[in-house]
């Protein structure tokens, strides 16, 4: 078997359509596109031959697929992250009486998956004053959480998006300062230094992206196989004098993972 790569470089829509195109003319049997654009542009290119994505936006949204159940032409793995709500709920349950939180993250999350209207109507539904501080980088993580209305925030939840990601140990020096608890969206910040999230478990993905791959090879067709999303979440929690205010027992007594001062202790899976 003969494996070719071609760079779609990262966030280029004409750089993605050209690797696609060349793989075609390659006379690839199958092609694996790991990014969503990388998926777009194939399925926009009408590419004749079956192929394997992964994305973490949504892909019928997106228009990669016109179904997830029965996908024509390729298929594979969604990492679209919805749990913003249910972040919430946890968070307010963790910490009891929260009348006011911030919301930190960069332009591309809010609009890629509607939050100002998800925000709002949640605000709505439960009489939480939501605000939202939009930050691009470290230095505007700085002026977000070191301005007037973010003194006023009572604890923070701090989505999975590129700003967390490249802003991470800024954000915790600033809950540190802010002394305000928060909830993350993955289990890696919580085993570097957060206080607490729930976060999908994505270490499926590229087994299931490689399994994928090989049930095309032999033969079988991808409406035969359903686009594949995250079926195990985890909450994690972290215990320790340096935060303000401890994690509510009984969110404690759920959680996955428990990390106190000495060890990372598993709870029981539920």
């Amino acid at each position: 078997m003969q494996f070719l790569h071609f760079n779609a470089g990262i966030d280029d829509v004409t750089a993605a359509r050209l690797a696609v195109q060349q793989a075609v003319q390659a006379g690839a049997s199958v092609m694996v596109l790991p990014t969503g654009i990388t998926a777009l542009a194939a399925r926009r290119l009408g590419v004749p031959i079956p192929a394997v994505f992964a994305t973490y936006t949504d892909p019928m949204r997106d228009g990669i697929v016109d179904s997830m159940t029965s996908p024509h032409g390729m298929t594979g793995i969604s990492l679209a992250d919805w749990l913003d709500e249910k972040r919430l709920d946890v968070l307010r349950q963790a910490f009891g009486g929260l009348q006011r939180i911030g919301v930190l993250a960069d332009r591309e999350w809010v609009a890629l998956f509607d939050v100002e209207r998800r925000l709002a109507a949640y605000g709505q539904e439960t009489g939480v004053q939501l605000t939202l501080f939009l930050a691009q980088d470290e230095a505007d993580v700085i002026t977000q959480m070191d301005s007037p209305t973010a003194a006023r925030q009572q604890a923070w939840y701090i989505p999975p998006t590129f700003v967390s990601y490249v802003a991470e140990g800024t954000i915790r020096t600033q809950l540190q300062r802010l002394r305000r608890p928060a909830m993350f969206g993955t289990t890696e910040e919580v085993q570097a230094g957060g206080q607490m999230a729930y976060a999908q478990d994505t270490s499926f993905a590229m087994p299931t992206l490689a399994e994928m791959l090989g049930r095309v090879l032999a033969g079988e067709l991808p409406q035969h196989m359903p686009v594949e999303r995250p079926r195990r979440f985890v909450l994690s929690v972290r215990l320790g004098d340096e935060f303000a205010v401890d994690v509510a027992p009984a969110v404690v007594r759920k959680a996955d993972l428990v990390i106190t001062a000495h060890a990372a202790l598993p709870a029981v899976p539920h």
